[in-house]
């Protein structure tokens, strides 16, 4: 268990952080009467959350649970991180994301679980350290999040699984803001050579273990922990050199 002061700390830092975020998102208007020197102020303000929040999505990093030194994550800050979620883009404010956070007794025997259906349908190409892998990664780990999507709409299926990623990279960089580490893993999200007519298909037994509804499915699983070290800077192609972008003006 983390110590009281290890609490207290990520408690404040994530009061801190939810104020950084809301910060440079609330655009409010000046008022009339607003002094230049407060206009300027402010502007100075935004200008450095501004400069945070680009900072944070660009030192977000995946934390994975071999780096967890086992504390346990205050409940109240699980709360705080998962709540992020909410604040993603979605059609028509349908909220098409759901979790199922397991700890504890839990945690453990989801962890059996994925070491099983890993064992059941790996076939020939079972190995024994992977089996071990998925057994200590649920013991070192805080918690462990299924990620599910819920769409009973068809048309608008693929909105739902992009607004249910954006909502767990809402709760990434919220993680890398208060210091926990997470990673996003999709071992045993798909089914092994089965498909039904859904973006995704997870096998039965997956869909029997976490008790989801016909219009559900898993897109992945969160692990969450602490003393994760991050690594070294993070390398990605600027987007003018690779032609992701084009402007039409």
């Amino acid at each position: 268990m983390p110590s009281n002061a290890q609490a207290i700390s990520l408690c404040v830092f994530s009061s801190f952080a939810t104020y950084a975020i809301l910060r440079v998102l609330h655009r409010s208007e000046p008022s009339s009467s607003s002094s230049s020197s407060s206009s300027s102020s402010s502007s100075s303000s935004s200008s450095s959350s501004a400069k945070s929040v680009k900072s944070l999505i660009e030192n977000r990093r995946s934390v994975f649970p071999k780096q967890y030194n086992g504390d346990i994550i205050p409940k109240a800050t699980m709360k705080d991180i998962l709540d992020t979620a909410r604040w993603a883009p979605n059609h028509k404010l349908n909220e098409p994301w759901k979790f199922i956070v397991f700890s504890g007794s839990g945690k453990k025997k989801l962890g059996q679980f994925l070491a099983d259906d890993y064992k059941a349908t790996a076939g020939d190409s079972f190995n024994q350290g992977k089996y071990t892998k998925k057994l200590k990664n649920s013991e070192v780990t805080s918690h462990i999040v299924a990620l599910i999507c819920k769409s009973s709409n068809k048309t608008v299926e693929l909105e739902d699984i992009a607004s249910t990623s954006m909502a767990v990279q809402n709760i990434h960089l919220y993680c890398t803001a208060v210091g926990v580490g997470m990673y996003w893993s999709s071992g045993s999200v798909y089914a092994s050579g089965k498909k039904n007519d859904r973006a995704v298909t997870n096998s039965e037994s997956v869909r029997e273990f976490l008790k989801i509804e016909e219009e559900e499915f898993l897109i992945g699983w969160g692990y969450f922990g602490l003393g994760g070290e991050v690594g070294g800077k993070g390398v990605r192609k600027e987007m003018e050199e690779t032609g992701r972008i084009r402007w039409v003006e």
